[in-house]
């Protein structure tokens, strides 16, 4: 009897979480994520940043949190660096938050694309990502040239 009553209780426990989901998501707007921009940062002989600036814009009244950054970023079609980063930025409600992430690398990492940078002054990317924003994944891309000199 005492089984019967438990597996009851879990059932309902189940379509209880099930149906708050559902409401949260009825009434919690998705955040947007869009990139900004990239720039090149504390160049030196051997290896410089990248800094990567996505928009995070939260239509919400209430404040979230990216909880968790996941990404991959090349250059000229070589891997530079890929990371997991949690506890990123916490973006108040109804406004835009830019978020700054540096990729540091070697030139030797991306020979081929540090030539380009010299003798063409760009080189291109590729950056791949998901933010995780409570119970949402929203996954980010940008392809784009790396410029030193305008």
């Amino acid at each position: 009897m005492r089984l019967k009553i438990l597996k009851i209780k879990t059932v309902l426990v189940l379509f209880f979480l099930v149906g708050c989901s559902s409401l949260v998501e009825t009434f919690v707007a998705e955040p947007k994520i869009s990139f900004a921009s990239i720039s090149i940062r504390d160049a030196k002989p051997d290896g410089a940043t990248a800094v990567i600036a996505l928009n995070v814009e939260n239509p919400n009244a209430i404040s979230m949190t990216v909880d968790r950054l996941e990404y991959s970023f090349e250059m000229g079609g070589r891997p530079v660096a890929s990371a997991d980063v949690k506890n990123i930025a916490s973006v108040a409600g109804r406004k835009t938050t830019t978020i700054e992430i540096p990729v540091p690398f070697r030139y030797d990492q991306i020979f081929s694309s540090v030539l380009d940078l010299i003798s063409k002054g760009t080189a291109s990317y590729k950056l791949n990502g998901v933010a995780r924003i409570g119970f949402l994944s929203l996954p980010f891309s940008q392809i784009g040239e790396l410029k030193i000199r305008d």
